[in-house]
């Protein structure tokens, strides 16, 4: 809560005492400062202390400086990037991914989101102050968007460099956000959205909006607790706009590797984790003890609202790892083949598989290695037929073969993709072919629908796409006695 009584002041540790550093009216300001003191390297330690009116001290934050004396760190590698022509790109969700993405020690180390780098100017400050990683960042993403735009390099990196310039501005010249916090803690998203609306003209609400909600997450330093404070959001009736705006901060907390690891807790090994962020994905993880844990809090709200930002962001983790050589267990060979195709069961819908062509991609490519036989890896045809046969029906199979024909792995092997897609295609006649014995409507509605929103105009060969929608529309207008209920 905002105490307008109160102070907060910030100090270091020197030669094991405590020296005051500055003084704050406010908990979101001196956090800040206490962030940047620690990403200085110079102290050993940091610590918030809360001043009442009365006088009575309470210690809000404290943390060592591990990493005093350690040499500069570097960006993380990156392969795209969010694309940004104005300062307001900047501050948008998919800019914050890629913040995320590229400065992903960076912001670990400081235990901050990329939404409070970009929205605080002490935060964005200190990194222009960091010379050797704010240049690699600028110059990587500038390197990313202009090979992707087919651009100069150079003019790119000078765009982002003057963009960058004037978000720190605005950031300096950013607003009181006391009273914003004050609603957002008593009344909600809502409230605090509207009072902004209010307030402001349209052009300034988002940047003005997320330097509010950047205040209002680092009022804590933990990750668990951060992510509480997003959390608590949820349970005060959020609108749309509002579960829009708590998705893309939830997204924040999965793409980091440190804050997921403190929300998912300790796993066994990759299969786990990769279990749990797939089934909180859908808001089906059942891990947590707690039922007021952060993670069991998140997953009520993946399965109550539409997040596609934060599942997005889950998936994509999936993927990545999945593409990777990591072993899934810390066992042998037969234990990595079995969690492999445990973890292919937590992926299937009535249509295909959870994930889209990114997922397909990445299974067929760890299928060519787990489901190997002897010691050489399976040829693209073999892992394909592999996949398919532990794929429980040909709508799944069928799904799983629309998207991976989307994919890189696809477009290299387009000939056995679409063979293999066009035969199972030809023998749907009924719903025997496409869904399992005893399968009712309601399961062929959904396989359907699941299935139609997997066809595209792309990769997909006309006949192959003409002749599922017509196999499909005839299977739906079948009479209801055709098909089971």
């Amino acid at each position: 809560m905002v105490d307008t009584d109160a102070k907060y002041e910030v100090l270091t540790s020197r030669d094991n005492r405590w020296v005051i550093e500055s003084i704050h009216p406010a908990q979101p300001a001196a956090m800040s400062r206490a962030q940047t003191l620690l990403a200085t390297n110079r102290h050993e330690a940091v610590r918030v202390t809360r001043i009442a009116g009365s006088g009575r001290e309470a210690v809000v934050f404290e943390q060592e400086n591990a990493g005093a004396g350690k040499t500069p760190m570097t960006i993380s590698s990156i392969d795209d990037a969010a694309l940004c022509e104005t300062v307001a790109d900047l501050s948008a969700v998919e800019a914050r991914r890629t913040t995320g993405r590229i400065l992903r020690r960076y912001l670990a180390e400081r235990h901050i989101l990329a939404l409070e780098l970009l929205h605080n100017y002490n935060h964005l400050r200190e990194l222009q102050r960091s010379d050797r990683i704010f240049d690699q960042a600028i110059h990587r993403v500038g390197s990313v968007q202009a090979r992707a735009l087919e651009e100069d390099a150079g003019k790119r990196v000078d765009l982002l460099y003057r963009l960058a310039t004037r978000l720190i501005d605005d950031a300096r010249e950013a607003g009181k956000t006391a009273p914003y916090l004050a609603l957002l803690n008593e009344q909600g998203l809502p409230a605090a959205l509207q009072a902004i609306d209010d307030a402001m003209i349209a052009e300034a609400r988002p940047f003005f909006t997320n330097v509010v909600l950047a205040d209002y997450v680092a009022q804590e330093g933990d990750w668990d607790r951060k992510l509480s404070l997003v959390l608590d959001l949820f349970d005060r009736q959020p609108n749309d706009a509002a579960i829009a705006h708590l998705d893309s901060i939830c997204a924040e907390f999965m793409e980091g590797p440190e804050s997921i690891k403190a929300i998912l807790g300790p796993q066994p090994d990759l299969t786990a984790a990769l279990r749990a962020m797939i089934r909180l994905s859908t808001g089906h993880h059942d891990a947590a003890r707690d039922p007021n844990a952060p993670m069991a809090r998140l997953n009520r709200a993946m399965g109550q609202y539409d997040m596609p930002v934060t599942r997005a962001t889950l998936m994509e983790r999936v993927v990545r790892a999945l593409s990777s050589t990591r072993a899934l267990t810390r066992e042998d060979d037969t234990a990595d083949r079995n969690a492999f195709i445990g973890l292919l069961g937590e992926l299937v819908t009535p249509g295909g598989l959870r994930g889209g062509p990114a997922i397909s991609d990445s299974l067929t490519r760890r299928t060519r290695i787990v489901l190997k036989r002897g010691e050489e890896d399976l040829s693209a045809d073999a892992a394909i037929d592999s996949l398919l046969e532990r794929l429980p029906s040909n709508a799944v199979r069928i799904g799983y073969l629309l998207d991976l024909s989307r994919s890189e792995f696809g477009e290299r092997h387009r000939s056995a993709v679409l063979t293999t897609l066009l035969r199972l295609v030809k023998s749907i006649d009924s719903i025997a072919n496409l869904l399992p014995a005893g399968s009712s409507r309601q399961a062929l509605a959904q396989a359907v629908t699941d299935l139609r929103s997997r066809i595209g105009d792309d990769a997909l060969g006309a006949e192959i796409g003409s002749l599922l929608a017509k196999s499909l529309g005839d299977l739906m207008e079948a009479p209801p006695e055709a098909v089971p209920e």
